[in-house]
């Protein structure tokens, strides 16, 4: 009955227009899951009497009615409407009414929604309706969901490549927006030496390109061409374009996208690339962008290049030092950065004698400064104030500087920052200026980091002034305390387990550590058979004699964590690389997740492994007894300490 009255309106469209547009529209209204069976019927009839309206030239009320099912609530159904209805329009030329079904959902949230946008576009530019196809590719560019970005990009990848004239493209560009984009983007990714013409050509016309894009107001496509210049095989040509691109955005205010062309750069070796940076950051500069250009000067600090790190002082130099409370910039670090920075060199460098007042407040601001930055994780920018305190000017007060910084930075595991400072001064023959270094190397050896105490015993040596002689004798002390003091992890375990291991031997436990050789480790499940039993079976792995992991996890990270700073990757003690009559070839490697020990060779290998965060320890996977861990440990610090056995043995790779 209600098949055949539809089939007499769709006979008489003329006279029954209204009523088949109100119907068509109801039909197209009509919500449903992908299973529902009467929603399937009820679009099926929409699109049936939209076409029937778009066969008879009913443009209008067949948009009205296919329009309905461009909403958020699009699903599979409703999608192949709107699909097949705008085939039906382009097939007409009724292109605008099918780029309109595409811009009702370009907005929108949802994958499906924007992939039936997409496939619209590409349908349109089948038939070279270029000016439409853009005004669906600039919809989509404002929709900030990465499927929307991803289907933008693929309709610009898809656009024709038939020889073309740029210069006409460019009369008109909101028509030809996206095939200029892309030859502007070919072109800037075209590769090339510093005398080959064609890349000059190809360059030139990016930048030609990316200009006139910015002039006209299409920034993110200006900065598509101007990104894919910033790469490792930027040369001369390359960086010309990205420079005259990023200028232009700064000039039309587009700070944010100058940055991140800046950022792009940063990290990439070579000078040539670090000038680019350096230069639109102080463009930046000069539009008081300081926000920016302390982001820029993050990346470039990441740099390890000196090149990089004099453009970043350059840059930081370049920074104003206003009147300004201090106290206020402290609020927010990571924004004022430079300016901190650079207050804290120019206090760090002043000049003046112990009885001057003006002196002792300018040091303490450099070490307030200073402190703050390590607080907030800018450790390099810390260092760069403390090392202009130690020197030969070094006083008193310079003296309580470097110290704090440097113990600030220890506490924060960048205790190499902190033996550079050492190292810097190593060698001035002054009484205040050794006891720097030794105050320095006194909290590294209290804090475990005896390779970089080492070190700057080592540069001490040198030091002819008497009293380094001094400081010598006393660190030796030091030293000395240090291997004789139980580790952290013997707190960690019970008494009568250290009773036990005590008895064992008649000797100390620092006598117990000698008595540890490489040779019983690698080839045999004792480390010293009046020591440590051999290895339980399984069966014994969760006893009760086991240690509690999260108190051995404390404790490693306490006794090994230190030994690792946040910027490394691992810590690698091994002695493959020097000969060794008294020990054979080891590796001890460690991360911030654990401690590996490897010794032996294919058929007798020995792997050591302590979890650092679960404090899991195994013996070539098999479960250790506390025992057995007590006495690894014992070995991991003499190995890690560099005594006995293991004196001068190994490399430190990090």
């Amino acid at each position: 009955m209600l098949k055949a009255k539809l089939e007499a309106l769709l006979s008489d469209v003329d006279n029954q227009l209204i009523t088949l547009e109100k119907l068509g529209i109801k039909c197209a209204k009509r919500n449903g899951t992908v299973d529902d069976f009467d929603q399937k019927k009820s679009i099926d009839l929409a699109t049936k009497i939209a076409l029937k309206l778009i066969d008879n030239r009913y443009y209008k009320h067949a948009f009205n009615v296919a329009s309905r099912g461009c909403t958020m609530n699009i699903g599979p159904f409703k999608s192949t409407f709107v699909l097949v209805i705008a085939d039906s329009f382009i097939s007409h030329k009724e292109y605008l009414a099918a780029t309109k079904l595409a811009l009702l959902l370009t907005p929108f949230k949802g994958p499906l929604k924007i992939k039936t946008a997409k496939q619209i576009a590409v349908k349109l530019k089948k038939k070279n309706q270029t000016s439409y196809v853009n005004q669906i590719y600039e919809s989509l560019q404002n929709n900030p969901a990465s499927y929307a970005q991803k289907a933008a990009t693929q309709i610009l990848n898809s656009t024709n490549k038939n020889p073309v004239d740029i210069t006409i493209l460019l009369n008109n560009v909101k028509q030809n927006l996206m095939q200029i984009e892309n030859i502007g983007i070919s072109c800037a990714k075209r590769g090339g030496s510093a005398d080959d013409s064609s890349q000059k050509r190809a360059i030139d016309l990016a930048t030609k390109i990316g200009l006139t894009l910015t002039k006209q107001g299409y920034y993110k496509s200006a900065f598509n061409i101007a990104s894919c210049v910033c790469n490792i095989a930027m040369g001369p040509f390359k960086a010309a374009c990205a420079q005259a691109i990023t200028t232009s955005l700064i000039k039309h205010k587009q700070y944010e996208l100058a940055k991140n062309i800046a950022v792009r750069i940063a990290p990439v070796k070579g000078k040539l690339k670090t000038e680019t940076v350096k230069e639109i950051a102080l463009k930046l500069r000069k539009q008081n962008q300081d926000e920016h250009v302390t982001q820029i000067y993050k990346e470039l600090q990441k740099n390890l290049a000196d090149y990089a790190q004099k453009a970043a002082a350059d840059i930081r130099n370049n920074t104003k030092i206003e009147t300004v409370d201090v106290d206020v910039l402290l609020t927010n670090v990571n924004q004022n950065l430079m300016q901190l920075e650079k207050i804290g060199i120019k206090c760090a460098k002043r000049g003046g004698s112990i009885d001057d007042p003006e002196q002792k407040e300018s040091i303490d601001l450099a070490t307030k400064i200073g402190i703050a930055l390590v607080e907030a994780k800018h450790y390099r920018s810390a260092f760069h104030i403390v090392e202009n305190v130690s020197n030969i000017a070094m006083g008193p007060f310079k003296s309580s500087c470097a110290i704090a910084i440097s113990t600030a930075l220890i506490d924060h595991k960048q205790y190499k920052y902190a033996e550079k400072v050492a190292l810097l001064i190593s060698l001035i023959k002054d009484k205040i200026i050794i006891n720097t270094s030794y105050e320095i190397t006194k909290y590294l050896i209290q804090n475990n980091h005896i390779s970089s105490a080492r070190t700057i015993y080592q540069a001490l040596k040198k030091n002819t002034y008497e009293y380094a002689l001094d400081i010598l004798n006393q660190l030796d002390s030091l030293f000395s305390n240090r291997l004789e003091k139980k580790s952290t992890l013997s707190d960690t375990v019970n008494e009568p387990t250290r009773q036990g291991v005590h008895s064992k031997s008649q000797q100390s436990t620092q006598h117990v550590v000698q008595n540890i050789n490489i040779e019983q480790l690698r080839t045999n499940p004792l480390l010293n058979p009046h020591l440590i039993s051999e290895l339980p079976p399984s069966a014994q792995l969760n006893s009760p004699k086991m240690t509690n992991s999260d108190e051995l996890a404390v404790a490693f990270q306490e006794s090994f964590g230190s030994l690792i700073q946040d910027n490394q990757n691992c810590v690698s003690w091994c002695n493959k690389t020097m000969k060794s009559s008294s020990v054979d070839p080891f590796n001890l490697t460690l991360t911030h997740n654990e401690l590996t020990y490897r010794a032996g060779g294919d058929y007798n290998k020995v792997t050591i492994c302590f979890n650092l965060k679960t404090g899991e320890c195994t013996r070539n996977k098999v479960g250790l007894t506390k025992e057995d861990i007590e006495k690894y440990t014992l070995l991991f610090f003499k190995i890690i300490d560099n005594r006995d056995d293991y004196k001068n043995t190994f490399a430190v790779e990090k």
